[in-house]
């Protein structure tokens, strides 16, 4: 289940030109935070360091660009911008979409940095269900997956990136992470934990690596389409709840590419 939330200013026109910090994420976080405490969810979702039962990604439009400003990155972008917003649970999604809504009809603003924008719109998206064993993805923003043996480790080393060199690895810390999450997020006891079919195998089509800003230092993930083979339930899974880790920081949205033949 997903929704597309539209920004905009209402005082200014759509061509004008808006710079932004790249490390905008952590502003969309608070966003999220102060929805699901009026929900009664934050204790739930945000009191200990658990897998979230969501994704977000937020989508700044094509004709946005990278500057550098002193040294510091920043963004260039046009109104409107987009935030999707993606999950299996039914409960999440109706706690998170009604807050939205209610935060458009009291005209509430979100700032981002020294930019105020409000909600223009909201837009329910079409349901998709996955009954195959294999799936052309392409990622909504960038995707970030921990190397179990390196958690410590710098920037570089800590996050897995998806090319010929690590792929066995890759999936192996993939299959674990997802499972972990799965039966987290699903509610299902470790002596209850199903089987499945086959292990997720991730083959990388046009993948690029992206380091990007968070909380005032760097992620390294990846973007760009891929082939994931792994049972239904885990394919729809992480299409619903996203690949990978931190989700509920704006990155692992994948969605469905129909336009990409699998090779």
């Amino acid at each position: 289940m997903r929704f597309r939330i539209s920004f905009g200013e209402k005082s200014m026109v759509h061509s004008e030109l808006l710079i932004i910090d790249s490390d905008y994420r952590r502003y969309f976080i608070s966003f999220f935070k102060s929805i699901f405490t009026e929900a009664g969810k934050f204790e739930k979702l945000y009191s200990n360091k658990v897998f979230k039962p969501f994704v977000f990604s937020v989508y700044l439009g094509k004709n946005f660009k990278i500057l550098k400003d002193k040294g510091m990155d920043k963004i260039q972008l046009d109104l409107p911008f987009h935030v999707i917003f993606s999950t299996g649970d039914i409960q999440i999604f109706t706690d998170f979409y009604n807050g939205v809504l209610e935060y458009k009809r009291k005209n509430r603003i979100l700032k981002i940095g020294n930019l105020e924008v409000d909600i223009t719109n909201v837009f329910l998206e079409k349901i998709k269900n996955i009954n195959s064993d294999s799936v052309i993805f392409k990622t909504l923003g960038v995707c970030v997956l921990p190397d179990s043996d390196k958690l410590d480790g710098d920037v570089y080393s800590r996050y897995i990136f998806p090319d010929n060199y690590n792929i066995d690895k890759f999936n192996r810390n993939l299959s674990e992470l997802t499972l972990k999450r799965y039966f987290f997020i699903k509610g299902i006891k470790t002596s209850r934990k199903m089987r499945f079919s086959k292990d997720i195998n991730f083959v990388p089509i046009d993948i690029k690596c992206a380091y990007v800003r968070h909380y005032g230092g760097f992620i390294r993930g990846f973007r760009g389409t891929f082939k994931l083979e792994a049972d239904p339930q885990i394919l729809q899974f992480i299409y619903d709840y996203g690949l990978g880790v931190r989700t509920g920081q704006g990155f692992g949205l994948v969605e469905i590419n129909d336009d990409q033949p699998a090779k």
